[in-house]
């Protein structure tokens, strides 16, 4: 048995998904996958037969002269539409498009077979009238709507990104990525002056597009995630390029920086989310990734209606975690969801936190409710009293979802509704003839890629590699969250090979070298990133990111398991609203600085200009759990910039009472380390201290230095108790190949035969049980001299 139960760090809330039950209590969990394949059977068999059918409709005169036929979906079911201009059934690549990438991350291979869908779906590439970007029709212009306008290149680039050997890809995407680069720069005035709030942007006459009506002020954050997409493509070809566009990513970030507004406005706002979380993560940006992420789920100022469903049940059935929108402030919940919001903010939400994996545990809860309450958007769900288009009876296998899901919505004579199934054609009386809607269910795919069923009931295992794009190699990442009330023993099959299994939560490895059935732990509403890397790799760090053979397996490693400083990563705030960190005194000139931060956001800030040496950051007093041959391991990273004759401090008092209070009682040892010189980027700092026996608390200070004006930034802060194994000649809680390298260049450390003998073996490190109240506000004074001390001076 594998146990998984040591955190590192502090789990980022989401507000509205803090409302959902763990799981959901009419858990009924769809066939994601079979779900998906059997609407790609049905979607492009184009010798179906009956009302409606086919789906598909092949197209032997398309627009675009390189192509001979292509095809097209229509947004809904019994579509009656024309184009104007050539009399043909209207159909949109908000269809065709998730169509084709749908079956493809299921594993349906969409370039294979009579017909080339991928190749084919090039005709929404509309490269004449001043477009040349993809748009929702052949015949489409852009400025009417900036979500019609940027989604469809989503739809296309995440295709793209899938089938390599289609060599035509790359050149339109290479005209695309000029367009947007242009677009962001005409709407930030090159970075300077970023104005996202417009209806849309016309690709024809680069001017932003206001009808008076609505806004769209996300259209930025599908902007940032398409020139995301093209520095990826051109950083090995024309690094050159490749910087113009992460320039131009950072250009259309700066825009939501500056504002608390939330841009959201139908689907764009999530893959803003995820860029911002890879350029924290790979690019070393600091962008407010909570403030992001709470846009996806909470409710939109741009378009107050617009929220995720949380906390509620309609007609008896849990709905929460799915998107849509409800009408506020008006007593009862009237609400109305939508299936292609939901499976579409999965596809960046779920890869978002292997990036970020601090949204492990909220991701985990949002999908194992969502899961469940997306069922509701198809007609097998519901009696035929309960849905609008129960006549249709041309999908034997329920594989084609409604558009959305209705509570009490319309109001007047339809206000019994509770729970219906339905959409905007048969409501508003337009257009198509029922309310199954294609562009919707097209996007199952994003869930039957991404969820699997465990041994578990309501433990999901969740893929974050299915649905990521352009990204770089990686091993196998699964999520899985327990949203039961004890912990569960969770099964995994790893076959005939060796790995090294890695929890990028609690940011250790917790088994080396296992292969075939292995059983791990997961605690009861906590999460676990399980990462499958091959066994005996050799293990590098940059900066806060772990590589194994030069693959990232955790971009948040920095703090060390079961740490024991509360709020380590110094980013949780000591109560909403106040620019203060939780569990640390301050003094009055510290600064909780958002301006340097190794992990996103914030880091403790240090300035000296006073000739005397001043406590600035000092953690709340921790228990130590008691024992003998304790070992305690430090890690924090810090950057500075000491003046000749300064010096920063970090001090560790010990003492041997309990914790009674937020300050440490009877001090009684000290250690001293010391920053002198300049560490121009975070550097890590760490150190192992062997622990007298009576030791029961601890308390972590940073201080000012002695005379000169200097700064320093703290960040990731964490300490935590190991047990001692014999042939762990590192320390750092497991024997591993490092041990042996440590050895084989001072054999006088320890016993080779102990590392023979212990290899692979992993102790966890040990538990604190911590119940101290908060505070909210602390001003520090000088010490007390204390009885014995040691200094270690680090020096630059």
């Amino acid at each position: 048995m594998l146990t998984v139960n040591a955190c590192a760090q502090n789990q980022f809330s989401i507000p509205s998904i803090d409302l959902l039950p763990n799981a959901p209590s009419t858990n009924q969990l769809r066939d994601w996958r079979q779900t998906a394949i059997d609407f790609d059977t049905l979607a492009f068999d184009t010798t179906a037969t009956g009302q409606y059918l086919p789906l598909v409709k092949i197209d032997t005169t398309p627009v675009s002269p390189q192509l001979t036929e292509s095809f097209g979906l229509a947004a809904y079911v019994g579509e009656t539409r024309t184009f104007g201009e050539t009399g043909e059934p209207v159909h949109e690549a908000v269809s065709s498009l998730a169509a084709v990438l749908g079956g493809t991350l299921v594993g349906v291979n969409k370039s294979a077979g009579p017909y080339n869908w991928v190749s084919m779906a090039r005709e929404y590439y509309v490269n004449r009238n001043g477009q040349y970007i993809v748009l929702n029709s052949p015949f489409s212009v852009s400025g009417g709507s900036a979500w019609y306008d940027i989604y469809p290149n989503v739809l296309f680039y995440q295709i793209a990104d899938r089938y390599p050997d289609e060599t035509y890809l790359g050149p339109i995407m290479d005209q695309i990525d000029q367009r947007f680069y242009d677009a962001v720069g005409v709407l930030t005035a090159n970075g300077a002056a970023p104005n996202f709030n417009h209806t849309a942007y016309n690709f024809r006459t680069r001017q932003p597009v206001d009808n008076g009506v609505w806004r769209e002020p996300d259209m930025g954050l599908g902007m940032a995630w398409m020139q995301h997409a093209a520095y990826w493509r051109n950083q090995d070809s024309n690094p050159g390029l490749a910087a113009q566009h992460l320039t131009a990513v950072d250009w259309a970030l700066s825009y939501y920086v500056q504002t608390s507004a939330n841009p959201d406005y139908e689907i764009l706002s999530p893959f803003g989310a995820y860029t911002a979380a890879r350029m924290n993560a790979e690019h070393g940006r600091n962008y407010d990734i909570q403030k992001f992420v709470n846009w996806v789920f909470d409710r939109s100022n741009a378009r107050p209606t617009k929220i995720m469903i949380s906390g509620e049940q309609w007609g008896g059935e849990e709905v929460g975690g799915l998107m849509g929108f409800t009408i506020p402030n008006i007593g009862d919940v009237r609400g109305y969801a939508f299936s292609m919001n939901t499976f579409a903010t999965a596809m960046p939400m779920v890869p978002l936190v292997r990036y970020e994996d601090r949204y492990s545990q909220a991701i985990g809860k949002w999908m194992v409710n969502v899961a469940s309450a997306a069922r509701l958007f198809y007609g097998d769900a519901h009696s035929n009293q309960s849905q609008s288009s129960e006549f249709w009876t041309g999908d034997p296998n329920s594989a084609v979802a409604y558009e959305g899901l209705r509570h009490h919505w319309l109001g007047g004579e339809f206000d019994g509704e509770e729970l219906y199934a339905a959409g905007d054609p048969l409501t508003y009386n337009w257009g198509p003839e029922t309310d199954f809607a294609i562009y919707g269910s097209a996007m199952s795919g994003v869930f039957g890629s991404i969820i699997k069923t465990t041994n578990v009931e309501k433990i999901l295992q969740l893929d974050l590699l299915a649905t990521d794009s352009f990204r770089g190699d990686a091993h196998p990442t699964y999520l899985y969250y327990n949203p039961l009330a004890n912990t569960q023993s969770i099964a995994i099959d790893l076959g005939s090979g060796a790995f090294d299994l890695y929890d990028a939560v609690a940011n250790r490895f917790v088994a080396r070298s296992v292969s075939g059935q292995q059983m791990f732990d997961v605690i009861a509403g906590e999460a676990v990133q399980l990462v499958l890397v091959p066994a005996g790799g050799l293990e590098t760090r940059q900066g806060r990111r772990l590589l194994v053979n030069d693959v990232v397996i955790d971009y948040n490693a920095s703090l060390l398991a079961n740490n024991l400083i509360r709020n380590g990563d110094v980013d949780e705030r000591i109560s909403p609203g106040t620019a203060r960190p939780s569990f640390w005194h301050y003094s009055s000139s510290a600064k909780w600085s958002a301006e340097e931060a190794l992990s996103p956001t914030h880091s403790l800030e240090i300035t000296d200009n006073s000739p005397t040496a001043s406590e600035e950051w000092r953690s709340y007093a921790t228990d130590v759990p008691a024992g003998t041959d304790r070992t305690l391991k430090l890690r924090w990273f810090w950057q500075y910039d000491a003046a000749a004759g300064d010096e920063f401090q970090a001090r560790l008092r010990f003492s041997n009472d309990l914790v009674t209070s937020l300050d440490l009682v009877n001090p009684l040892l000290e250690m001293n380390f010391l920053a002198l010189g300049l560490a121009s980027e975070f550097e890590m700092f760490e150190t192992t201290i062997d622990l007298p026996d009576g030791i029961r608390s601890f308390d972590l200070t940073f201080l000012s230095g002695s005379s000169a004006i200097g700064s320093m930034y703290v960040d990731d802060i964490s300490v935590t108790l190991v047990e001692a194994i014999p042939g762990d000649f590192d320390g750092d809680g497991d024997v591993d190949g490092h041990d042996f390298l440590r050895w084989q260049h001072d054999p006088s450390m320890g016993n080779l035969l102990d590392w023979q003998t212990n290899y692979g073996a992993a102790t966890p490190p040990l538990s604190a049980s911590i119940a101290v109240p908060e505070s909210t506000s602390f001003l520090l004074v000088i010490g007390a001299v204390l009885c014995w001390s040691c200094r270690c001076v680090i020096t630059h």
